[in-house]
């Protein structure tokens, strides 16, 4: 399940909505554990990786 604070999500734009939601798909573990993937992992950080396919998703999609 991912959660998002409505107070905070609400008010962003689309393409920031749709980072958020890349960002925390990012936080789960390949293997399903239950666990939290966290923000700075063997030298990668999820906010790089978040726009990196944000950018993908923008190029796929043609918007």
């Amino acid at each position: 399940m991912i959660e998002v604070l409505s107070k905070h999500y609400d008010k962003l734009d689309d393409d920031a909505k749709k980072k958020v939601l890349i960002h925390e798909l990012l936080h789960i573990p390949k293997n399903f554990s239950g666990a939290l993937v966290p923000h700075h992992v063997n030298g990668r950080r999820i906010s790089i990786l978040t726009n990196q396919l944000f950018k993908e998703y923008k190029k796929a999609t043609g918007k």
